[in-house]
């Protein structure tokens, strides 16, 4: 009888991690961040000890206590693992659903054995945010650095100079490009990269069970639900998806697809079902990327010779090539960090595009004392045009549109030009400590002279105003959600990545739902996460 466990995710959204068993053979899927949990302890300037390796997230909750899942080097010399790890599961492989870090960030603490499958996209975007986001033990996702126990007792040190790949499975197909990319050392010549090359899954099995992978629409690409076929039937896992982006027909083309399996069960997001149902009978329209890009081109056209300043969520591709349309449309460049065009660059060679090579599309020089190693060889790959300094917007802010989150904006005080428009377009969810960066952000925009777009900040009242237009939800409609389970129609409902306690419940006579811990003749549950 197979068994899921939620280890994380079952009443939260984001930190997702799942675990299956069946017929012996355990799969994790995702292992993700849970920010929430994570929240409760941490901030800004208050985060865990590096040189304590896994302990401090172990004891305080912010992950399971698995034993024989994370890399021994993680565990400072004075952690007593025998007493504290006591949930006992079995481990063959994770598979990822998609690149967001509340569903990958973890997958580096776990053993280097298990091996990790996902799509190509998953695969090389994680690389692309860990080759620009340091050599923190937090960030590591598909290489690592070895710990070893420092000289004072229950203290860690990294092998700095020193990374090691991990067994990535790729699920689907990968060329030159993509080989050629995922070997590449974003260090110095004198640090040792030791990258596994990527494998192509060949046979759909994890020992005797077989699987099917499904590409779905998020407002990431490479998003990607899983089947496995237990000896009681087929198990789905959703991951996040849409049926309202650009890619909308994917996840369509999975209903159709999963819904002649049968599940057994289906383990299923839930992130909008909060939405209030409206009065109307008239069905509200969803707001697509097309509607956002009309929305912000309609703005950028008004803000003729002034700055444009263009706030979205990172690893959010959809918005940026439709803000690269709007530069066209409007004859401006696109200035994008960095890290964003390192990151275009993968997406292009594994989807066979150009965008990162766009006339349009330009990239801003953060001035910094030093650049990391990556940095140099990215000006390497483009002429000395390609790149705009804060003095070239000085000189023709109307000629740019400025690609900056609320965390680059203290570049700003090196742009002397005034008015001009700054467009939010990043309004998922957000949590009530981000308030007080809205309030700060005020400030810059009052600075700058800047005219907030698609918010209001109402600074007496403490209140944040946002307008419909500006946002395309990577995740789907409580209406879809429904829709989607009324289309599958499996014998169990198992829900996650939501806040609600009770989700799904006016579904109760097309499908059994399983909120809590519940044991069938078929199908076993166990509810950990925080609550247990």
């Amino acid at each position: 009888m197979p068994k899921i466990t939620i280890l994380d995710g079952a009443r939260s959204i984001g930190g997702s991690k799942i675990h299956l068993q069946t017929q012996g053979v355990g799969i994790l899927l995702d292992f993700g961040m849970n920010y929430k949990r994570w929240g409760e302890f941490y901030a800004e300037f208050l985060g865990p000890r590096s040189p304590r390796g896994i302990n401090d997230f172990l004891v305080l909750g912010i992950l399971p206590p698995l034993k024989g899942f994370y890399r021994d080097d993680v565990f400072p010399n004075d952690f007593d693992k025998d007493s504290f790890l006591n949930i006992e599961l079995p481990v063959d492989a994770v598979f990822l659903t998609h690149a967001h870090k509340d569903h990958c960030q973890h997958i580096g603490l776990l053993r280097e054995d298990i091996p990790i499958y996902c799509s190509p996209l998953t695969a090389t975007i994680m690389k692309a945010m860990q080759d620009t986001a340091g050599s923190s033990l937090f960030d590591e996702m598909v290489y690592f650095a070895r710990r070893k126990p420092g000289e004072e007792n229950g203290i860690l040190q990294s092998e700095k100079n020193w990374k090691i790949g991990k067994q990535v499975f790729i699920l689907g197909e990968k060329n030159d490009a993509v080989d050629e990319f995922w070997l590449r050392s974003p260090y110095a010549e004198k640090h040792r990269f030791e990258m596994r090359p990527l494998s192509l899954v060949e046979e759909n099995k994890i020992n005797d069970i077989e699987f099917r992978y499904f590409p779905v629409d998020h407002s990431i690409p490479g998003a990607t639900a899983f089947a496995f076929l237990t000896d009681y039937g087929w198990i789905v896992y959703t991951g996040d998806l849409r049926l309202h982006g650009r890619k909308g027909d994917l996840t369509d083309k999975f209903i159709e697809e999963v819904s002649s399996l049968q599940p057994l069960a289906l383990i299923i997001e839930g992130t909008h079902l909060e939405e209030k149902k409206s009065n109307s009978k008239e069905k509200i329209k969803q707001i697509t990327e097309e509607d956002v890009c009309s929305k912000c081109l309609e703005e950028v056209n008004k803000a003729q010779g002034k700055l444009v300043i263009a706030d979205f969520a990172p690893r959010n591709i959809e918005r940026l090539i439709s803000f690269l349309h709007i530069a066209r449309e409007t004859n401006r460049k696109l200035c994008v960090l960095p890290n964003d065009i390192y990151l275009l660059e993968v997406i292009d060679s594994v989807e066979g595009q150009n965008h990162s090579q766009d006339e349009h599309l330009a990239i801003f020089e953060k001035v910094k004392d030093s650049k990391d190693n990556w940095e140099k060889k990215l000006r390497e790959r483009y002429s000395k045009e390609k790149f705009v300094k804060y003095s070239d917007i000085n000189r023709n802010p109307g000629d740019y549109i400025l690609c900056f989150s609320f965390f680059d904006i203290n570049h700003l005080t090196d742009i002397t030009c005034t008015g001009g428009i700054y467009i939010y377009s990043s309004s998922e969810a957000f949590e009530e400590e981000q308030y007080f960066d809205f309030f700060r952000l005020k400030r810059w925009l009052d600075f700058l002279k800047l005219t907030p777009v698609g918010f209001s900040i109402d600074e007496e009242n403490k209140k944040l105003n946002f307008y419909p237009g500006y946002h395309c939800s990577g995740h789907a409609t409580r209406e879809d959600l429904l829709d989607i389970v009324d289309r599958i129609r499996p014998k169990y409902l198992i829900p996650v990545h939501t806040e609600l306690e009770k989700p799904y419940e006016e579904l109760r006579d097309i499908t059994q739902i399983i909120w809590d811990d519940a044991k069938y003749p078929e199908l076993e549950v166990k509810i950990y996460g925080e609550e247990s």
